[in-house]
């Protein structure tokens, strides 16, 4: 997921609808994307955000109802 943009992972049930809230708040400065559930390799198992820089690092691992944490950190 490297790029000329930060990337915001969304994993969880509630994807669809984070991704939403995401593309609304976070537009122009992050690319949101759904991950498929319990994808092998991650070790995540729950609702999760993962803000992935664009050198490929993760930046931040949050909850999911923590996007205001998200737009701190990118500020």
């Amino acid at each position: 997921m490297t790029g000329p943009q930060w990337t915001l992972a969304v994993f969880g049930a509630g994807r669809e609808e984070l991704i939403r809230d995401a593309g609304d708040r976070l537009a122009g400065k992050v690319r949101a994307v759904a991950v498929p559930d319990n994808p092998p390799g991650y070790g995540i198992t729950g609702d999760t955000l993962v803000l992935i820089r664009p050198d490929g690092y993760i930046g931040l691992i949050s909850a999911p109802g923590e996007l205001a944490e998200v737009m701190t950190y990118l500020n």
